[in-house]
This record gives C-alpha cells, structure tokens and sequence, in this order.
C-alpha cells in the first residue's frame, strides 16, 4: 500500500529525471534497474527503498533529501 510520501518521491524522481534528460531506461541503467521498476517508483505502484534513494541521487546529481522538499507533513503514517 502506498501513501502520499510515495508518490510526492516518485513525482519528485520523475521531475528530476526528465530535468537531466534521461529516459527511464538511462536512469535504470545507472543505477541496475529496468525501465519497468523505474516506472513503478515513478507512478508511486511500489515504495522505493531507502538504498535506491541514495542511488537515485548519486544518478540525478541531487541531495538525497530533494525527494523530500516541498512535502506535506499533513499526510498520516501507514
């Protein structure tokens, strides 16, 4: 089951993916992933591990807490 932290980090991942230009392909590449499980983070169809959010920043050359800017707290955890 996924909440509204997962998809504000897959919409955050998408955003930043396609501000580098890369295709979800490329991306899956850099970081030993395919196109189809970079799109089931992106869409938020499953939770993305706390190690592929480092990997993910090393990728976008982006701090790991960017996916994490501009969230609302008013979410309830699950």
């Amino acid at each position: 089951m996924t909440n509204d932290i997962d998809t504000h980090l897959g919409e955050r991942l998408r955003t930043r993916r396609l501000s580098q230009g890369l295709s979800q392909r490329k991306l899956g590449a850099l970081v030993g992933l395919s196109c189809q499980q970079i799109h089931r983070y992106e869409t938020a169809a499953q939770r993305v591990p706390a190690r592929l959010i480092w990997f993910f920043s090393q990728a976008l050359e982006v701090s790991a807490p960017y996916f994490f800017e501009d969230f609302s707290s008013k979410s309830t955890i699950n």
